[in-house]
């Protein structure tokens, strides 16, 4: 479960300093994709090119209303097609997505039943399952649910962009309690709070199954391959301020390295893209201001090493709940989305949510700090 209460006092920090702000460039571009909902989004591009993006609506930021939808874009401004993919009397969250080069969409959400009867979130009560499905016709109708039969991890949360490897699998963070069944899985103790792990589809998302430990004590993981093969991980720490530490795997995720702390505290969770030309840029929400806005940071070695001390700005500051990008190359142009909250009067009221979609010149990001 997504944590309501951050892991650090934001009020007592000092702001972050950015270093290049790419708001201010003249190609930019943002627009809304849904009012009234929008949290944690996730977009994947289908192979006929348009931008596919799935969020939660129903609720707030809990809510046993809880429901997820999915919205098409054929160039990151106009959106259009709202279809419920998921609306159980539970609450259906935190998605997983992504999609197939033949164009099967696949999801995987937290189906939280958690509540008492008057509706209040009651961490306790664990009743989580972690539920897939797969749909052959964008999005229409849905596979019947399969929950994750994988001992500790059934009841985990899905995060962030479901990819494809090299050979053909298909690998999906997922991230909660201790599995102590899982190769590599610490001994449980008092001070690791979640476990980042991966599950693996070799039939195109029909199933899910061997299960690998990323790294303990960290939760919501954006993955990305890169053109050697090489796996990295950008994992939002969940015990020592959840900044985003940075990870690399050469056995296809059998074994992480650490390589950087990517972020400072407060700055989670994160998505990686490969801009090309051995650019990959780390995508982040900025959550410690109170000012808030999406960063990046880049490498220009196809991820060996990081430029971390000079902060891209890549949305206009807000002032509320804010954050969870997510972003895929259009064209010519990174499109990234995100949702803002304001300052809702509880955390089961999403009235004034929206999904916010910014597109910035590729290029524009490639040469900054040059």
């Amino acid at each position: 479960m997504k944590s309501v209460l951050h892991a650090i006092m934001l009020s007592v920090m000092s702001p972050t300093a950015v270093s290049i702000d790419l708001t201010t460039h003249p190609e930019v571009q943002t627009a809304v994709v849904t009012d009234g909902q929008g949290y944690f989004p996730v977009i994947d591009k289908a192979p006929n090119g348009r931008a596919v993006v799935v969020l939660r609506g129903g609720g707030g930021y809990l809510g046993i209303g809880g429901r997820l939808d999915l919205f098409f874009s054929k160039n990151g401004i106009v959106w259009f097609g709202k279809r419920t993919i998921v609306d159980t009397s539970a609450d259906d969250r935190n998605p997983a997505f992504g999609i197939t080069p033949k164009g099967r969409f696949f999801l995987g959400f937290h189906h939280q039943a958690s509540y008492t009867g008057e509706g209040i979130f009651n961490r306790s009560f664990d009743l989580s399952r972690d539920m897939q499905v797969y749909s052959d016709d964008d999005g229409l109708t849905w596979s019947s649910f399969q929950n994750l039969k994988l001992g500790a991890v059934e009841t985990t949360s899905p995060y962030g962009r479901i990819i494809r490897l090299s050979d053909g699998t298909y690998i999906q963070n997922v991230y909660g309690s201790h599995a102590p069944d899982v190769p590599g899985v610490p001994d449980r103790s008092d001070d690791i709070h979640d476990y980042a792990y991966l599950v693996r589809s070799t039939d195109e998302g029909v199933t899910w199954g061997d299960v690998s430990l990323i790294t303990a004590s960290h939760n919501e993981t954006g993955l990305l391959e890169l053109q050697d093969g090489t796996l990295l991980a950008a994992a939002r720490d969940a015990h020592h301020g959840a900044h985003v530490d940075l990870y690399s795997s050469t056995d296809m995720g059998r074994s992480w390295q650490h390589v950087i702390k990517a972020t400072d505290k407060g700055q989670h969770p994160a998505d990686l893209i490969d801009l090309g030309h051995g650019t990959v840029l780390l995508i982040f929400g900025n959550r410690r201001d109170k000012e808030r806005d999406i960063r990046g940071i880049v490498s220009r070695d196809n991820g060996k090493t990081w430029d971390t001390s000079d902060q891209l700005r890549l949305t206009t500051p807000v002032i509320g709940d804010f954050g969870y990008p997510s972003a895929v190359v259009m064209g010519e142009k990174l499109l990234i989305v995100h949702y803002w909250a304001g300052s809702p009067p509880t955390v089961y009221d999403g009235s004034n949510a929206q999904c916010r979609a910014t597109l910035i010149p590729v290029k524009a990001i490639m040469e900054a700090g040059h």
